[in-house]
């Protein structure tokens, strides 16, 4: 059984889908074969060229596991990066999603600082893409999906596949009502109330499991 996992692509190149998205595709179904921990993954890519854009997707409950940026933009009139996307998405949207930071330019040309948010900020890989061919660049993207947090993604597509079911009834987390929207924001921001969220489901499925 293949487990899809969504890779979301944020670099402003328009033309990453036709020119870098097939390589990956065909670099990773010889991983597969290469290497039998990687054989129940499927990559499923997603390209959005603009921060803003990746911010509005994000904020969606679109499911992504792994997330790549770009280091520039040059169409961000505000000079945002790629560094100020991730620190966004970590502060307001996804503490759990890998995250897998890119620049096509060499490493030394980003700033110290940058490197410093970089790393509180959680990033799984920085790489210089210039020096790194699709398979290595494809073979990274594999090792952050394993890196994934296996009982926060079950949770995260378990509520995304029952949306319809749970999204009109309500729940009390910590003394505070909850709808499914919610739910899935506080899992996904490793809040208070996300972490109970799952200690009391993970428990609710243990003591279920377990014959007395």
């Amino acid at each position: 059984m293949c487990i899809r996992d969504r890779i979301l692509i944020v670099d402003d190149e328009a033309n990453i889908e036709k020119l870098f998205i097939p390589s990956y595709l065909e670099a990773a179904e010889k991983i597969r074969t290469q290497n039998e921990q990687y054989s129940q993954y499927d990559l499923e890519f997603q390209h959005i060229i603009s921060i803003e854009g990746a911010i509005e997707y994000l904020k969606t409950q679109a499911i992504v596991d792994v997330l790549i940026i770009d280091y520039k933009f040059n169409n961000e009139k505000n000079r945002r990066s790629g560094v100020d996307l991730i620190k966004y998405v970590r502060e307001n949207i996804n503490k759990h999603c890998r995250v897998i930071f890119y620049t096509m330019n060499e490493l030394a040309g980003i700033p110290p600082e940058s490197y410093v948010q970089l790393i509180n900020n959680q990033v799984f890989r920085i790489i210089d893409k210039a020096s790194c061919t699709d398979y290595e660049f494809t073979k990274i993207i594999f090792e952050a999906v394993e890196d994934c947090d296996v009982i926060v993604n079950s949770l995260e597509k378990f509520w995304i596949e029952y949306s319809e079911v749970f999204e009109h009834y309500k729940y009390t987390f910590l003394g505070e009502e909850q709808k499914f929207p919610d739910i899935l924001n506080h899992i996904r921001m490793d809040d208070a109330i996300g972490k109970a969220i799952i200690d009391k489901l993970v428990h609710k499925a243990l003591i279920d499991s377990v014959e007395v």
